[in-house]
């Protein structure tokens, strides 16, 4: 029994370093997932419309994804409505800003 609590008590620190790595890897992986939506969105949007307007793409935990178009004119809106439910097409809560 004392052999089985001292592998399990010198063992605990690579646990540990194995369980924050797993936890590191979530996060970047979190990370790509966001930045490859805002790069898909913010390509569809330059095909069709030019450079018009720079989308921030953002994950919250246990909230739906959110979207944000800064300085974006009324001409615009209902075109990157479109595109973005052509791209990412899910739950999503959009924000439109006007420019400073």
């Amino acid at each position: 029994m004392v052999i089985v609590a001292t592998v399990l008590v010198l063992s605990s620190p690579v646990f540990a370093i194995v369980a924050l790595l797993m936890l590191a890897e979530g996060v970047q992986r979190a990370r790509s997932r966001v930045a490859a939506r805002q790069i898909m969105l913010t390509d569809a949007i330059h095909a069709e419309l030019g450079a018009v307007v720079a989308p921030v793409v953002r994950k919250r935990a246990f909230r739906p994804w959110r979207v944000t178009f800064p300085g974006v004119g009324a001409a615009e809106v209902g075109r990157l409505l479109s595109i973005t439910d052509r791209v990412l097409g899910r739950e999503l809560e959009i924000v439109f800003t006007r420019a400073a």
